[in-house]
C-alpha cells in the first residue's frame, strides 16, 4: 500500500537551529501529542505531552501537501546564508516510514510555501494546548 495523507497514523515536525532543537511535535490518530518548542531560538525547554482527541491529528492530516510524498531524503536548499536550520517532516502509517528534510540557511531561501504553510498549520493546531499546559 502507497503511503498518502489517508494512510496516516502519525505526523511529526522537527526543526533544528545550528544543531539546537527548536521545535518538535508529534501528532497521533488516537488523540495523543507531544510538542516541545515553537520554531523560535531557546524555545525548547518545556516539553508538553498530553491525549487532546483526534481533532487536532485529524485537522493536521486534510492540509499535508500531497507532494511532500513524492519526494523523500534530505534537500539541501542552494546558498544556505545564517545559521544552518533542518527541518524533518515525518510520516507513520500502514507499517512504514517517509521522511522529507530540508536544508537552509536562516537567511535565505526558505522550503516551499506548502512547506511552510503544512509546519505553520501544525504549530497553530498544537498551540492552544501546548500553551495552556505550559501555563499549569
Amino acid at each position: 500500500m502507497r503511503m498518502g495523507p489517508s494512510t496516516l497514523d502519525t505526523i511529526s515536525v522537527s526543526l533544528t537551529r545550528s544543531g539546537e532543537s527548536v521545535l518538535f511535535l508529534q501528532v497521533d490518530r488516537d488523540g495523543r501529542c507531544k510538542r516541545v518548542g515553537d520554531g523560535a531560538p531557546g524555545s525548547s525547554a518545556d516539553y508538553v505531552s498530553s491525549v487532546v482527541g483526534p481533532e487536532v491529528f485529524l485537522a493536521l492530516q486534510k492540509v499535508v501537501p500531497p507532494e511532500l510524498f513524492e519526494r523523500s531524503g534530505c534537500f539541501a536548499l542552494p546558498e544556505p546564508v545564517g545559521d544552518e536550520m533542518l527541518l524533518s517532516i515525518r510520516f507513520f502509517g500502514a507499517r512504514q516510514q517517509h521522511v522529507v528534510e530540508f536544508q537552509y540557511g536562516a537567511d535565505s531561501a526558505p522550503p516551499p510555501a506548502t512547506v511552510q504553510h503544512f509546519v505553520s498549520m501544525a504549530v497553530a493546531l498544537t498551540d492552544e494546548w501546548y500553551l495552556q499546559d505550559m501555563e499549569s
